[in-house]
């Protein structure tokens, strides 16, 4: 195995990795952790949230900055693989818009804006949107991953 195949196992490992630790973590919350809250007495539940809000932060910073950098290198191979075949460029074009508009709501619901905490009040809504989209991004990869290079 040379270096650049290397490097492209590499890359797509964290990509998957921090794809798994992210979806999962949003499935986490929006179907165990926001219907156990909700089971527990309003004055317990402030600094449990704040101390998960707190370590998942890390998580979804680290997480979204793994995602663009070994995606923009995914991306920059595909392009060349796939050389115009416009299936190809337009499911990922559209897997990468899906992709930004996940992060924007994931960095979002963990800021400490007030924005951020708007949003943080309708969670179980946002959390479900994120679902839903992750879902999508992970069928569109999926897709991307079985059609024929040129």
């Amino acid at each position: 195995m040379n270096v650049e195949d290397l490097l492209a196992v590499l890359s797509r490992w964290i990509h998957v990795g921090a794809a798994i630790a992210l979806v999962g973590g949003t499935v986490f919350q929006r179907f165990v952790l926001a219907p156990s809250l909700a089971a527990i007495p309003e004055t317990d539940r402030g600094p449990l949230r704040e101390a998960v809000l707190a370590r998942w932060r890390i998580f979804v910073h680290s997480g979204v900055a793994l995602l663009l950098l070994s995606g923009a290198y995914n991306a920059m191979k595909g392009f060349v693989s796939h050389k115009g075949q416009g299936l190809y460029h337009g499911l990922l074009g559209t897997k990468i818009f899906v992709a930004l508009a996940i992060f924007g709501v994931a960095v979002v619901l963990t800021g400490k804006s007030e924005r951020a905490k708007t949003m943080r009040g309708r969670s179980g809504f946002w959390l479900s949107v994120l679902v839903v989209l992750a879902t999508a991004v992970v069928c569109l990869s999926g897709v991307l991953r079985n059609l024929p290079a040129t």
